[in-house]
């Protein structure tokens, strides 16, 4: 769970800032979800839904091409899951602290989104501290 703790909080600012900024519906870390026929029960890592948009995000700590594959069968069977959310812009996203090149192309060519870390996902909280 720490690497979803470390992607979870750039989720919202990811989707104001590349999908919509509209109205937040629901948002939502481990979300543990039954099925509509009540017969599976799933685990989201984080779910991101405004008026346009559903964002299903799925956080590895060292992606694998059968875990991306595996997010492709979870994703055929998301509206078992949720579906209220059917008539919105499905968004599927993929994250990890670090992507190899060889990864991430495979995740494009699924039309997958790719989250991973960059230069500003740091910062310092206590700045205040730096005029001391």
């Amino acid at each position: 769970t720490l690497v979803d703790d470390i992607v979870e909080p750039s989720i919202p600012r990811i989707a104001k800032e590349n999908f919509v900024n509209s109205q937040l519906i629901f948002s939502a870390v481990r979300v543990r979800k039954i099925s509509s026929d009540r017969i599976n029960i799933r685990e989201f890592d984080t779910i991101y839904v405004t008026d346009n948009i559903f964002l299903v995000n799925d956080t590895k700590s060292k992606p694998r091409i059968e875990y991306i594959d595996d997010f492709i069968r979870m994703l055929s069977e998301i509206y078992d899951y949720f579906p209220e959310y059917k008539g919105k812009r499905l968004i599927p996203v993929f994250s990890s602290l670090y992507i190899s090149d060889e990864i991430l192309k495979y995740i494009s060519r699924k039309k997958i989104f790719v989250l991973g870390m960059s230069d500003e996902t740091m910062q310092i909280l206590n700045s205040e501290l730096l005029a001391a």
